[in-house]
């Protein structure tokens, strides 16, 4: 087992957006969402947080996948456990091996979108 799958732990859930209809202002909107499970690892980054009432956010987390996971900009990941939803802000890095240049793994910055 490599290191990277030592960490690999929390049962997530990557949703990527169909899109394919029309909003009443003509832009493309999302038609639905796949869903794809996956074993990942999911950090706070940075202790900037957002306090609305009596609710505090952070605002910067990091996700870290296995290498080939399908990930792009604004893709959502679902900790179901925790019952919370985050973003990708950017796009996501994917880190090679050396000498072998494979992908060894996929780090995305999120932010949470529901709580």
């Amino acid at each position: 087992m490599s290191t990277i799958d030592r960490v690999l732990k929390r049962p997530l859930v990557v949703h990527q957006p169909v899109r394919g209809v029309r909003d009443s202002h003509g832009r493309q909107a999302v038609a639905s969402w796949n869903a794809t499970a996956v074993l990942g690892y999911l950090e706070q980054r940075q202790t900037a947080e957002v306090v609305i009432g009596q609710d505090t956010y952070s605002a910067d987390w990091l996700c870290v996948l296995p290498a080939g996971t399908a990930l792009a900009p604004w893709d959502r990941i679902e900790d179901p456990a925790a019952g919370l939803v985050w973003e990708v802000v950017g796009l996501p890095a994917r880190p090679h091996r050396a000498p072998t240049d494979e992908e060894h793994h996929v780090e995305a910055k999120l932010r949470v979108v529901t709580t």
